[in-house]
């Protein structure tokens, strides 16, 4: 097993502080040290590393359902990617560990600073009636929506367009959280009144289509906290657990930082819509990694298009 940390201290050195719950926004990690342990993957294992048993070892890591924690299958290198945030103890990673029993050896555990979590809260704001704070991602078409975070839309609250509950924009007509990670709000004045666009640095970009991740992608999010960022698709369908049962699966990693009010935020290359940010750790100061819901599943689910 190999674990990456993201400085020179030992774990048990230091306590780590949650950020809490993020807020969610908008428009819309960690780089380490290689600690290698000793002893080859493969002399631990006996055998081949078929797709089957990376498979199971990443069900094994489902299955004890430690918070603040991430995976995928890299069938390709034989491995299985494992991100801890600081909130995980030494005694969760030993039992994150023992669960792929004498499989550990093809485990990469990689500890990322912060906290893993939805990040909830401001935008170019979308208030809701229970408080929370977002932003939209894509407008989509197919009848007129605005797409968002399912965790900003869970519970299905009405939408205003600033505070005080000053201008009434929508109502939640569809949210799908955890699991999957994206909301529908429902639109006046129809498709022609909602172009496919997003705002980055002051400039519109014209989103014409989606296009599906792959690793190495260059990617560009936005979002009210943080501005326009870039970087690229680190890994694919990652199983992200947010603590407290809100596990969602299937989602893009970057490396792309974000902060709290940055979720619900659309991500895009060219143009072309790729994601919706779900979640992530770190900031915009040190670094970070993200996860987001694919445009296709939450699109396809309910036979709507872009533009």
């Amino acid at each position: 097993m190999r674990i990456k940390r993201t400085d020179k201290t030992s774990r048990t050195r230091h306590r780590r502080t949650p950020l809490g719950r993020l807020a969610t926004i908008p428009l819309g990690l960690a780089a380490a040290l290689a600690l290698v342990l000793p002893g080859p993957a493969a002399a631990e294992t006996g055998g081949e590393i078929t797709a089957d048993r990376l498979h199971a070892m990443a069900e094994a890591v489902a299955t004890t359902n430690v918070g603040g924690t991430a995976w995928a299958v890299d069938e390709e290198n034989g491995t299985v990617t494992v991100l801890v945030d600081e909130t995980v103890s030494d005694k969760e990673l030993r039992r994150i560990m023992r669960s792929a029993g004498t499989d550990n050896g093809t485990l990469e555990v990689e500890e990322v600073p912060g906290t893993l979590s939805p990040l909830l809260r401001g935008g170019d704001p979308i208030l809701s009636t229970d408080g929370r704070r977002c932003t939209l991602g894509f407008n989509v078409h197919g009848g007129a929506y605005g797409l968002t975070a399912g965790h900003c839309t869970r519970g299905y609250p009405d939408w205003y367009m600033s505070n005080g509950s000053v201008k009434y924009l929508a109502p939640t007509v569809y949210s799908n959280f955890p699991g999957a990670d994206y909301g529908y709000i429902a639109l006046q004045g129809g498709s022609s009144a909602n172009p496919s666009q997003v705002i980055c640095g002051g400039s519109i970009v014209n989103i014409t289509g989606t296009s599906n991740a792959y690793v190495g992608m260059p990617v560009t999010r936005s979002g009210s906290t943080t501005g326009c960022r870039s970087g690229s698709v680190t890994g694919l369908n990652f199983t992200v657990n947010y603590g407290g049962g809100d596990i969602v699966h299937g989602m893009i990693r970057t490396n792309v930082c974000a902060q709290p009010g940055d979720s619900g935020g659309p991500l895009w290359t060219g143009s072309s819509a790729v994601g919706i940010l779900s979640g992530g750790s770190g900031d915009c100061t040190f670094g970070g990694t993200t996860f987001y819901e694919p445009i296709g599943r939450a699109l396809s689910n309910h036979g709507l298009t872009i533009p």
